[in-house]
This record gives structure tokens, sequence and C-alpha cells, in this order.
């Protein structure tokens, strides 16, 4: 059963037309950085600059980067119909007639989703090495990549139960809208906290914009965090070790926490 909803959950958001247009989005995006960068460093080295500009560790950083952006707002747009439309549809109410526990059908559909993502995460890191072959065809890059994109499904999955969650509560307009703006706090939150310790932020005393960043940094998974963890594997800098466990230990715990809020609150939702 399991099986089967997570194979309904990927043929359902296949057929869902509205992801189409942002992937060749992603797509056209992957391609102009690779072509322009490569463009910049021609064009540099034809006027002299070359030991000044070269982006062949930067190449595969800002694309993923972009990628990872665009895959969070993917979740926020997934997210949304995900269960919300089979309520709306009446459609729930087919698969919970079975012996199927509640949990077991939320989880099977947010691990769908994540599969989705995932394979379009897979497919765009295949295309940026097609594209950037010369630079990027060393045996480490591979362990690392296969690294962030176990770093980024975790991040896909636990973006998509706070989307779900969040729209268990609204119609799809209005779960859609406060979802971004959820995302968005945390991500902000993330990176104004990562820039000052929370000592820092004590010391100099706590207004409403700190607050409610220290509050959304430390109540939600720090999808920020995380991405940058990705991200950092491909820098000559990467995270130490402390921070890789710390903001680890933060994510599952907290992950762990709002599946459990997810899983209470849809045991209980009416059909």
């Amino acid at each position: 059963m399991i099986k089967t909803l997570v194979l309904n959950t990927i043929i359902k958001e296949y057929r869902n037309k509205s992801l189409i247009p942002i992937f060749l989005v992603t797509f056209a995006y992957i391609l102009g950085v690779s072509y322009g960068l490569e463009a910049i460093e021609e064009t540099a080295k034809a006027s002299g600059f070359d030991g000044f500009i070269n982006f062949k560790d930067q190449r595969l950083t800002f694309t993923l980067s972009f990628v990872q952006f665009w895959a969070v707002f993917i979740c926020a747009i997934m997210g949304t119909g995900l269960i919300n439309s089979e309520f709306n549809n009446n459609i729930i109410s087919t698969f919970l007639v079975l012996p199927l526990k509640r949990s077991t059908y939320l989880l099977s559909r947010l691990f769908g989703g994540s599969l989705i993502l995932g394979l379009f995460l897979f497919i765009c890191i295949v295309v940026i090495y097609i594209f950037n072959w010369a630079q990027l065809s060393s045996l480490s890059y591979f362990g690392k990549t296969l690294l962030c994109l176990l770093i980024l499904f975790a991040v896909n999955f636990s973006s998509l139960l706070i989307a779900v969650l969040i729209n268990l509560f609204t119609s799809e307009k209005i779960g859609l809208m406060f979802t971004l703006l959820v995302f968005t706090l945390i991500y902000t939150s993330n990176i104004y906290v990562s820039l000052k310790t929370t000592d820092q932020i004590l010391e100099q005393g706590l207004g409403i914009y700190s607050s409610l960043a220290l509050l959304v940094h430390y109540l939600f998974p720090q999808f920020g965090n995380m991405v940058w963890m990705g991200s950092s594997l491909f820098s000559k800098d990467p995270q130490s070790m402390n921070q890789v466990l710390s903001q680890s230990t933060h994510f599952v715990i907290t992950s762990g926490l709002w599946m459990w809020c997810a899983f209470f609150v849809f045991k209980r939702k009416e059909l």
C-alpha cells in the first residue's frame, strides 16, 4: 500500500502542469550560467585578466545555490496541493476507508513528493556536469555531489512537511502565500543569526525583529543552514565538524517535532 501511494503521488505531481514552466526556467538558468561564466572567463583571458577571474570552483556552487532556492519554491507549490486538493475533491476518503493509517498515508505522500524533487535535482546535477565536464570531472566532485543531494533531499522533505501542515488549516491560495511567507522568514532568520551569534544579539538587546528572528531560527528546521552545509562541500572553507553536528542535530529534532504536529493535526482533521 505504501509503495502504491508513493507511485500515485509521483504520477499525480507529474501531471501537475504548473511545475513544468518552473523546471524549464531552472534548466534555462543552468545553461545561462554555464555559458555566461565561460564567456566571462574567455573575455578575461583575452584582456589579460585570466589570473584574476577563474570560475572553475564557483560554477557548481553558483548553479546549485539557485537550484536549491528554486527547489524550496517548488516545495511551497507542491505542498499546497499535495493533500489539501484531495480534501477539496473528496478523494481523501477513498484512501482512508482502506485499512491504512493516516500517518502512513501522510508519510507516503511526503516521501513521493520528495522523490520527485530529488529526481529534479538529480537531473539538474547531470545537466550541470554535462556543460561543465572539463571543470568538474574530478572524482571528488561526484562524492560531494551525492552527499549534497542527500542533504537537499532531507531539506525538501522537511519543507514539504511544513507546507502540508500549513495547508491543512487554509485554502490553497492562502496556504501558498502563507507558506512562502514562512519559508522567507525561516531563510532570513537563518541568515540573520548566522551573521551574528546568539550572544551578540542578546547583548545588543532584543527588538521585535531580533526576537522574531531568534524564535523562527530555533523553532523551525534551519533550511538555510542545511543548504549552506551542502554548498560548502564545494568551497575551499567547508564547515567544521562541530557546526555540521549541531546543525544536523537541530534539523533532525525540529523536523521530528513538526512531523509529530502534522500527524496530530491530520489525524483529527474531518473528511
